[in-house]
């Protein structure tokens, strides 16, 4: 809420309200633009390191319970694009499924690495 510059209370009546559309979202002030993926791609910086989906989707199925992608490679300041499509489930992916859920498990992992990594520098 405080990055969003909306108090706590009203944080928390958006997330009862459900599902919003993307322009439902960007009037609460909840995201500030809505992109399609090419649009996203075209705003990366040149020389910007973008993996591939099936690339992590391979390292999730080496692990039970799938690591975080790594991106402490270098100590270059970074952007994390987190795609979440699909109904919340709990639990953790399947990366053998091809069904659009996202797993709370799995989402808030990387959410949560992202954020502890120092080298990102916005989500």
């Amino acid at each position: 809420s405080h990055g969003r510059q909306l108090s706590p209370d009203a944080t928390q009546t958006l997330m009862n309200c459900g599902n919003m559309t993307a322009e439902q979202a960007k009037e609460a002030k909840l995201i500030d633009t809505i992109l399609y993926p090419d649009q996203v791609l075209s705003q990366v910086p040149e020389g910007t390191k973008v993996v591939p989906m099936r690339k992590y989707v391979k390292e999730l199925e080496k692990d039970e319970k799938p690591k975080p992608l790594d991106l402490k490679k270098d100590d270059k300041p970074k952007i994390a694009l987190i795609t979440l499509v699909g109904t919340i489930a709990r639990g953790w992916d399947n990366p053998n499924s091809r069904d659009p859920t996202i797993c709370s498990e799995s989402a808030m992992r990387n959410i949560r690495a992202a954020y502890e990594d120092k080298t990102v520098k916005a989500i």
